[in-house]
Formats: C-alpha cells, sequence, structure tokens
C-alpha cells in the first residue's frame, strides 16, 4: 500500500467563512442533565448539522485579534525580513515590531504583524520572495498567513462518548473550549482600563490556543507540526489553513 500523507493547503479567512455554517460563540457542549448540545455551542446542530451533516458541516470562531498560523511562522518571518525569534516575539506581546517604537500593545502581538504584511510588497529576501510569489499563485495575500477566523472540525468528527460512567470529549474539542475561554478574557479585558501589560499577555494566550488546536489538528491527522523548517513548496507541499487528504508517491 502506498503511505497516505497530507497536504496542507492555506484557506485564508475568506475561504473559511465561505465553508462555515455560522459562529461558535460558546465554550460549551452539552447538559449533562439533559444530554441536549447548549446553542450556539461546539455540538450546536444548527450550526454542527445532524446524522451525517454533522460529519462534514464545519463553522468557525471569531478570533478577538489576527492569530499567525503555526505552521507558516517562517514563512511570515521571512515575508517580513524578520528572525523567527522576533516574530515569537512580537506575538507574544514580548518584543515591538519596529524596535524603534516603544513597547505597547499596539505595536506588539498579532494586530502588529498583521499591520506589517499588509504593507508588504517586496521581501528582500529570495525565501521572502518565493513565499510571496507563492501566495499570488494561490489567489492569497500576505495576510492571509494570519487568523481571524479558527475553522471548528465538524462535530461528528470529534463526538462526546460515554466512558467510565461519563462524558468525555475529544482533546480537540478541549482546545477548542480554551480558544473561546481566551477570546471571552480578552474582550472583557479590553472593556477595562488596565495595564498595557495584561492586555498583552491576554493577546498571548489567545495566540497560544490557537497553535495549540491547529498544531493539535495537524499532528492527529499525520502532519508535522513545528517541522516547517523549509518553504511548504520545497518539501512537496503547497503554500495554500485546511487540510485535505491525498495519496502522494514517496
Amino acid at each position: 500500500m502506498q503511505p497516505l500523507r497530507l497536504r496542507f493547503r492555506l484557506a485564508g479567512d475568506a475561504r473559511t467563512l465561505a465553508r462555515s455554517s455560522g459562529v461558535v460563540r460558546s465554550a460549551r457542549t452539552q447538559s449533562y442533565r439533559t444530554g441536549q448540545p447548549h446553542p450556539g455551542g461546539l455540538f450546536d446542530p444548527a450550526l454542527m448539522g445532524q446524522g451525517r451533516a454533522s460529519r462534514v458541516t464545519s463553522a468557525h470562531i471569531e478570533l478577538p485579534l489576527p492569530c499567525a498560523h503555526p505552521l507558516y511562522l517562517r514563512d511570515i518571518a521571512h515575508l517580513l525580513d524578520w528572525t523567527e525569534r522576533h516574530l515569537r516575539q512580537v506575538l507574544a506581546g514580548q518584543a515591538s515590531a519596529d524596535p524603534a517604537q516603544p513597547l505597547t500593545l499596539a505595536h506588539s502581538t498579532g494586530e502588529a504583524v498583521w499591520t506589517a504584511l499588509a504593507a508588504v510588497r517586496a521581501p528582500r529576501s529570495r525565501r521572502g520572495q518565493q513565499v510571496l510569489a507563492a501566495l499570488a499563485a494561490q489567489g492569497l495575500r500576505p495576510t492571509d498567513l494570519m487568523l481571524r477566523a479558527l475553522p471548528v472540525h465538524p462535530a461528528g468528527l470529534r463526538p462526546i462518548v460515554a466512558w467510565r460512567g461519563r462524558l468525555a470529549s475529544s482533546d480537540l474539542t478541549d482546545l477548542y473550549r480554551r480558544v473561546l475561554h481566551a477570546a471571552d478574557r480578552l474582550e472583557k479585558l479590553r472593556g477595562g482600563e488596565l495595564p498595557d501589560l495584561v492586555l498583552r499577555a491576554a493577546c498571548a494566550q489567545v495566540q497560544g490556543a490557537v497553535d495549540a488546536a491547529l498544531l493539535h489538528l495537524a499532528a492527529g491527522l499525520g502532519g508535522r507540526p513545528g517541522a516547517c523548517a523549509a518553504p511548504p513548496w520545497a518539501n512537496g507541499w503547497t503554500s495554500a489553513g485546511a487540510p485535505s487528504l491525498r495519496r502522494i508517491r514517496p
């Protein structure tokens, strides 16, 4: 038998929204008393479908700030002519996107990275130029490497099951809940007059939750999280993130 490998294609927010059936707004799954899914939650049949449809119907989570796709951090760094370490520090709110600017919320986290990507025209490095050309070939822009909408896997592929007299959910569902909790916390913190450091830390928590969900999904499907030493097109992948299964000869 031929080995089964994955080919990742970057969807971009526009394609994610086009495929989505709606927005998941609640981190709740289902009632332990009645067994019914919570409205607007991760198993709401109005969003995720019922029966066979629940295995193919997806939704999305609206993120309170742009988050970098963890499988494409090096590509983002090449586009911006940054080091990957500097990119991670900016996303974590530990460094300013522009070293000449003070370290504030306005100059760090995903918002600053998205703004920098929107201004990309001609990267200085050859690899950055390759990334830009590959994105253009897919009809994508540099900002499509950032997520404002996180796709939610079909509920039928991550069911809640009875285990030892209790209900158990999949790890992926728990990671989606972590994203929703982090996003809700950030929204609440934004409503108060809090120190800049606290808001930057909350933004970093959202980015970390998104990273965990996408890397777990990639690992579960046979992907290679964190192994993006070369651009996707250099090892047989396309730079175009919804994963799709495809048989490829070794």
